[in-house]
């Protein structure tokens, strides 16, 4: 009877090793998860932090090639809206116009201009 008595307690004894062994390596997993999940979070952090500067620099930038081109885009502008301007314009396309038209419809069919 004392040899199943001790059989018993060495796999009680075998039973709460193992138990401890399993609850050990859970701890350790779940510890190993919340390292690898802090470590992702600082990592997410860091990259938003990177992206929210760079887009603010970008924006900077952009306001001031916006101040530097701006006046340079009005005086275009006023440029182009001239009457003397306007008048050049008209004057091309009319002629452009007009060469089109010649060579559609005028030119003798062997000449070369051609559409």
């Amino acid at each position: 009877m004392s040899s199943n008595q001790d059989l018993d307690k060495n796999i009680e004894k075998a039973k709460n090793e193992l138990h401890g062994s399993i609850d050990q390596a859970g701890k350790a997993a779940e510890d190993a998860v919340h390292k690898t999940a802090g470590a992702a979070k600082q990592g997410i952090e860091k990259v938003g932090d990177s992206a929210k500067r760079a887009s603010h620099a970008a924006s900077e930038e952009f306001k001031d090639l916006s101040g530097k081109v701006k006046p340079e885009i009005e005086r275009a502008e006023a440029y182009l809206k001239r009457p003397t301007s306007c008048s050049f314009l008209q004057g091309v396309l009319v002629g452009a116009g007009l060469v089109l038209i010649y060579a559609k419809f005028i030119a003798r069919p062997d000449s070369s201009i051609r559409l």
